[in-house]
């Protein structure tokens, strides 16, 4: 009976009900409870917010960068998402 799973799924084992993917995903390091009270009343000038929306299967990628407070924006676009791109696009906002 054993031998008939293995020869027919080639040795890969069968994903239960409960199986959870976890491949790509990268854990949260700071949750939004943890944001301070200025930043989320919106009463100061400078509390920015980052977010990432990347294209169909890793092709391009939009980096939203937000005031909290004015709603003053940023959108920069690159091929492919990487640190150097977010860290470079970060600082040039900080700059303006």
């Amino acid at each position: 009976m054993l031998g008939k799973y293995l020869l027919r799924r080639k040795g890969i084992p069968y994903k239960t009900k409960n199986y959870q993917e976890n491949r790509g995903k990268f854990p949260v390091s700071n949750s939004i409870e943890m944001r301070p009270i200025e930043a989320n009343n919106r009463t100061r000038l400078g509390d920015w917010e980052i977010d990432t929306v990347l294209g169909k299967q890793g092709g391009a990628c939009l980096l939203t960068v937000v005031c909290r407070k004015s709603r003053f924006s940023f959108a920069y676009i690159s091929q492919k998402l990487s640190f150097d791109f977010v860290k470079t696009s970060f600082s040039f906002s900080e700059e303006t």
